[in-house]
């Protein structure tokens, strides 16, 4: 594995958390922005699954739909099968609910069941990343974050101190 490819990754995983963290904060909100945070739980799992086949070299298409990623990762990590039934749910959040006029509402309580199963996704892909890239700092305990989706409290304790870059 050359030497760009965990730096690679490790970008990817960075970006991935931001989405993580944009998501609880916006579902810690007493009217959270349902469509937002559905679309954030979308980029986080497009971003894991995209710095897993980067870690797997294989070239990320420039794509959002998780089933087509889900394709060519499933072979490498047969775990994710367990998760492709919600491929579809999470990748209609990354453009169908994002422009006037929406094609439909999306609620808070899709909203939280977005973050659920992109939690879901995090604890497949999370470890596999992170057992990759020496120096990663550790994201939330995916358990956590999902008992804070569930309760709708996403407190900033829950989640790792920040790091100075």
């Amino acid at each position: 594995m050359s030497a760009e490819v965990p730096k690679a990754v490790k970008e990817w995983l960075d970006q991935a958390d931001e989405d993580r963290r944009t998501t609880e904060i916006l579902l810690a909100d007493a009217e959270p922005p349902a469509r937002s945070a559905c679309f954030h739980s979308q980029q986080h799992v497009e971003k894991l699954l995209k710095g897993f086949l980067t870690s797997q070299g294989i070239e990320a298409p420039r794509t959002h739909d998780l089933s087509r990623l889900l394709q060519l990762a499933q072979p490498h990590l047969p775990e994710l099968g367990a998760l492709a039934a919600h491929a579809d749910e999470l990748t209609r959040h990354a453009v169908e609910t994002r422009y006037p006029p929406p094609l439909r509402e999306v609620t808070v309580a899709e909203a939280r069941e977005s973050f659920r199963i992109a939690q879901q996704f995090a604890a497949v892909l999370v470890p596999k990343l992170r057992g990759g890239i020496a120096d990663v700092p550790a994201t939330r305990d995916a358990g956590a974050a999902e008992a804070a989706a569930d309760q709708g409290t996403c407190r900033p304790e829950d989640s790792p101190p920040q790091q100075e870059r």
